[in-house]
């Protein structure tokens, strides 16, 4: 699955759940690379969501490439 079907995907969820996706569009624009480099990518990133009782919980996963030169 590449980012383009997740981000579908996770739309659907949203809208099936009556779920408002601007936290995680938020997010996730702020996690995106600026433009697409060649190699592997320098973040690699997970955004959770998980709706509790007392509303809606994001996690940030990330695991910068540390070794890459900068």
């Amino acid at each position: 699955v590449d980012d383009a079907e997740a981000q579908a995907e996770l739309e659907r969820v949203f809208a099936s759940a009556r779920l408002d996706p601007t936290p995680y569009r938020t997010l996730a624009r702020a996690l995106a690379a600026p433009a697409p480099r060649p190699g592997p990518p320098r973040l690699h990133s997970f955004i959770g969501v998980d709706a509790k009782s007392a509303g809606l919980a994001y996690t940030v996963y990330m695991k910068p490439d540390l070794s890459a030169p900068r």
